[in-house]
């Protein structure tokens, strides 16, 4: 039997994988353990996702005479 590229992409359900399709897992939190339904935890499906831009604020040290630049505190951007 011929493998046909159409066969195989009618049997996967939504298209199969794509770079752009995320699944977002929330865990039980430890507050809630105790319950019968422990194992179970929240799972969504999404699209897009965004991430705060962030940068590094320098630290300048006067290190023998020379100004010199370390990385210091890390601040994200406003959502």
């Amino acid at each position: 039997m011929a493998f046909n590229i159409n066969d195989f992409r009618s049997n996967l359900p939504g298209g199969g994988a794509r770079a752009n399709l995320y699944e977002v897992r929330i865990p039980t939190p430890a507050a809630l353990s105790g319950y019968a339904d422990q194992a179970r935890q929240m799972t969504y499906l999404a699209k897009t996702a965004s991430i705060p831009g962030s940068t590094i604020t320098p630290v300048e040290l006067n290190y023998f005479g020379r100004i010199v630049k370390f990385p210091g505190q890390k601040e994200f951007a406003d959502w």
